[in-house]
């Protein structure tokens, strides 16, 4: 899977998809949907080249990706996951939410059941906020939407998790 970024403090961003100009260029620093990310963690502190990893769920371009092509790359994404090591993921949209919990649920995890919620996973031992994905919002042509606003307030959510130790999971066995 293509990667951006340095990820410095091990925070992975989770498009998606890649969009059209990201294929063509090569990177996934492109795009109105990129910046307004990039801006919004900015404003944060956190500098999406040096302290993120980008990538997404389905690594290539497609007009219509869909569930079926993600389940397809589920294993790649894994794999990415497990190899980083991340301490925290944020999921943006539909795709990536169902492809990290819809194990985890038992029911169909669609962005709307999940987003919002910081997730301490098991599977990958760091937490997971999935989120809406942004709309394209160029920098002062329309103000925010009421999405908009739910994205900042996840993203803020999820890195307030860096700040706190993380309780780790214990083997069943160990319980008592």
């Amino acid at each position: 899977l293509m990667l951006y970024g340095a990820g410095g403090k091990r925070i992975l961003i989770l498009l998606e998809k890649q969009e059209s100009i990201q294929q063509t260029s090569k990177t996934y620093a492109m795009g109105d949907k990129f910046q307004w990310i990039k801006d919004v963690l900015d404003t944060y502190g956190v500098d999406i080249a040096l302290d993120c990893w980008v990538t997404s769920v389905v690594p290539c371009y497609g007009k219509d990706v869909t569930v079926n092509h993600a389940n397809c790359c589920k294993p790649y994404l894994k794999a990415t996951i497990k190899r980083l090591k991340p301490q925290l993921i944020i999921v943006f949209g539909e795709l990536g939410a169902k492809m990290l919990f819809n194990d985890v649920v038992n029911r169909d995890a669609s962005c709307d059941a999940v987003h919002g919620l910081l997730h301490n996973s098991r599977e990958f031992n760091c937490y997971i906020m999935s989120t809406y994905a942004p709309h394209s919002n160029v920098k002062g042509k329309r103000p925010d939407s009421i999405d908009d606003l739910l994205i900042k307030r996840d993203i803020y959510v999820a890195l307030q998790s860096l700040k706190t130790k993380r309780p780790l999971w214990k083997d069943e066995r160990e319980c008592s």
